[in-house]
């Protein structure tokens, strides 16, 4: 141990600097990630690059691992790109999703070979991207004729009564099935 200070006038106060050798030096992180990542990247798309130098003296232990992140489940992996680098990339399960996660904290944890550890968090924000609207359930299928409802007509005309209603996406007719009359949707696509 080497002793380097000065001492001042006083001889209550003094500054004494000490450097210590052979003193663990604990990993560092340095990360570069970009701008948000969009909703609907492919998987395998890099997120943020990663080095973790580790002193001189030591070498890292393995890789750096996630050990903990908001949400629990997250679509993110280290890969390996040099012996102090590595890339996170998306894997696609679950899928990014703005409107379910905007924003997700991942802490990368890493050991060295003197037993020095380090942790880093790093947040990643997710970007929305304009999407047509997904429908599910009955909607969501599509057959040419969906049954929206059933009704009866009583009259003059009887069985031979018609009616068509058009709306501006899809096209609606009613067919004549005995005395009791069904509205189907038949879906049509405008284009332009």
């Amino acid at each position: 141990m080497k002793e380097v200070g000065k001492h001042r006038k006083n001889p209550c106060t003094s500054n004494i600097l000490f450097f210590l050798e052979d003193v663990l030096a604990f990993p560092d992180f340095v990360i570069e990630n970009g701008s948000p990542v969009l909703e609907n990247v492919s998987e395998h798309t890099r997120v943020a690059i990663i080095t973790v130098p580790a002193s001189p003296s030591a070498s890292l232990m393995g890789d750096p691992v996630i050990i903990n992140a908001d949400p629990v489940v997250h679509p993110f992996v280290l890969s390996r790109r040099s012996s102090h680098q590595w890339e996170l990339l998306t894997t696609g399960v679950p899928k990014l999703d703005f409107e379910t996660v905007p924003l997700y904290s991942l802490v990368i944890y890493a050991k060295d070979s003197q037993g020095a550890t380090a942790s880093q968090t790093i947040l990643i924000q997710i970007a929305d991207v304009n999407e047509p609207p997904t429908f599910r359930g009955a909607l969501a299928q599509r057959d040419q004729g969906t049954e929206l409802s059933s009704w009866g007509k009583k009259g003059p005309l009887g069985p031979k009564c018609g009616f068509c209603v058009l709306g501006p996406l899809c096209s609606h007719r009613v067919m004549a099935v005995g005395e009791r009359r069904r509205i189907m949707l038949t879906k049509r696509m405008l284009k332009g």
